[in-house]
């Protein structure tokens, strides 16, 4: 099944990123990122709005991103000499 298209990567300036932009920074479907949550594979929303909008900083997503442990698929793509 092909990935829809992604619209590209937020603004690390905006106060706040949803599951979508979150997503979008990560290069994921966002069922990746709700599976990521539920797992508690991400950090906690830096807030909640009506008990389901869920809403991160763009620093605290930045700061998890580049502190995660590569996936085993793109070390293996790393390895390979492709691009992850």
């Amino acid at each position: 099944m092909p990935r829809p298209r992604r619209r590209g990567n937020p603004s690390t300036q905006e106060t706040y990123w949803n599951t979508t932009q979150v997503a979008d920074y990560l290069r994921v479907n966002m069922g990746t990122v709700s599976s990521y949550r539920g797992r508690n594979q991400m950090p906690e929303p830096d807030v909640t709005v009506a008990g389901h909008i869920h809403l991160w900083r763009p620093a605290t997503i930045v700061a998890w991103q580049e502190n995660r442990r590569p996936s085993t698929v793109a070390r293996w793509r790393r390895g390979r000499g492709e691009q992850a």
